[in-house]
């Protein structure tokens, strides 16, 4: 496998993760998330069924790209919800909202801010990234260069993840 095709494989698996985490901490605690859609202006109502229909959304388009797809389309709508996301959070900062955004199953004590902002346009970034360096002709599923290139981007999402929960647990703080 062509080393650009590599790290494209890598940056879309990093972002596709980042979503499957992100709709799984959705399925297992709908709420905060359908709080948060009201928030938003997405929902009318608090239903869980809301915040679970989100999750699922999300796992589904991170579970497709990971998939290896020969088609642009799981690009797509892996990158619309991540635009989304950011259009969503970049209107409330603007309209001075402070609030939580139940992102990646953060609790209510964690208000939306820049970094939240910024979070989605660089997922998206790196979607496109992947998606321009495989230019959709990901090698098969099976291959070892794929696996390898698959594992970069669980460890950059893993090493993401943890530095994300430290700063919040702070767990060696005094």
């Amino acid at each position: 496998m062509p080393l650009s095709s590599a790290l494209g494989v890598a940056l879309a698996a990093t972002a596709s993760l980042a979503l499957v985490w992100a709709g799984s901490s959705k399925l297992r605690d709908p709420f905060p998330a359908s709080v948060a859609m009201v928030r938003f202006g997405v929902a009318r109502r608090v239903r869980r069924v809301n915040g679970r229909m989100v999750g699922a959304l999300e796992i589904v388009a991170g579970a497709c790209v990971l998939g290896g797809p020969a088609s642009v389309w799981p690009y797509a709508v892996a990158t619309a919800l991540f635009i989304a996301f950011a259009v969503l959070v970049g209107r409330a900062l603007m309209r001075g909202q402070r609030f939580s955004c139940a992102c990646f199953g953060s609790d209510a004590s964690t208000v939306i801010n820049v970094y939240t902002l910024l979070r989605p346009v660089v997922l998206g970034a790196l979607m496109v990234a992947g998606l321009v360096l495989t230019r959709a002709q990901s090698p098969s599923v099976l291959s070892l260069d794929y696996l390898d290139a698959f594992a970069t981007g669980a460890l950059v999402a893993a090493g993401t993840s943890l530095v994300a929960a430290v700063q919040t647990t702070q767990p060696f703080g005094a």
